[in-house]
């Protein structure tokens, strides 16, 4: 099974959506789909659990969730949001399942294949991935 891809991954479409608000570049507030995103990644570590991941996996998909969530809904915690900025992540989420078809998936196998790598006890997302198959590569472990 291949890895993770960024560009199928929500979370890093949110993250870059948090810069952009953060810059002012654009004015809508991705605080709400933030929020929707720890929610999706409560119930992933709810299965990571429930499957016996490794502390390694779960504890870098932990990680890289606090500095791609927690971190920026931090940095936010003092904004309001509005029913644009909700409505605006729905496009972007829109253009995500667009991406998706465009590149011969859906969001329904992402899922699918995202469970398939914690039933096998492997990296659910993209960077842990990178991490975990850099720390083979050097054998920092096995």
């Amino acid at each position: 099974m291949m890895g993770p891809k960024y560009d199928f991954t929500f979370s890093y479409w949110i993250l870059a959506w948090f810069f952009l608000y953060y810059t002012k570049m654009i004015p809508y507030n991705p605080i709400i789909w933030l929020w929707l995103a720890i929610l999706h990644n409560i119930v992933t570590l709810c299965l990571m659990f429930y499957y016996h991941n490794s502390a390694i996996n779960v504890g870098l998909f932990i990680l890289v969730n606090i500095i791609i969530k927690v971190i920026p809904l931090w940095i936010l915690r003092n904004t309001g949001f509005y029913e644009e900025d909700f409505l605006c992540g729905a496009i972007l989420f829109g253009i995500h399942l667009w991406w998706l078809s465009v590149n011969r998936t859906s969001y329904q196998q992402y899922l699918k294949e995202g469970l398939q790598r914690i039933k096998q006890n492997l990296p659910v997302g993209p960077t842990e991935y990178l991490i975990i198959n850099s720390l083979k590569k050097h054998r920092f472990i096995i």
